[in-house]
């Protein structure tokens, strides 16, 4: 890994580790920045890892449910393995409040323990 200076490595060695943590299974980097920026487990952290799992299953297995997405998805999965799940608009439109209730909650918590940006205030 050469480097300019000093700097230089040190992102670059903070961007791998960023990138390496978030190749893993949400439900673990989640427990990861959790502990990392003292974000609170919320509820809606679940909901994001179904998200997840669905669109995992639409990259990898053409929508169609197996024990990973079971696994991944817990108790929020939309279906038994061998169902194709439908990612439709609605599903869609669902997805996106729910991200924004996950951002919203590490956002919460961050600014509890960090406050506010200068923009913010």
């Amino acid at each position: 890994m050469a480097a300019e200076d000093k700097e230089e490595l040190v992102q670059r060695v903070l961007s791998d580790h960023v990138e390496n943590v978030f190749r893993q299974r949400p439900s673990l980097y989640m427990a990861y920045l959790a502990k990392l920026v003292s974000v609170k487990n919320d509820p809606s952290f679940a909901d994001y890892f179904e998200v997840a799992a669905t669109r995992d299953l639409v990259v990898h297995n053409n929508n169609v449910v197996n024990a990973l997405y079971l696994e991944k998805s817990g108790t929020k999965a939309r279906g038994a393995i061998g169902d194709k799940l439908s990612v439709d608009e609605s599903y869609y439109y669902s997805a996106l409040a729910k991200l924004k209730k996950v951002s919203g909650a590490i956002k919460r918590d961050v600014e509890k323990k960090y406050g506010k940006s200068d923009e913010e205030v």
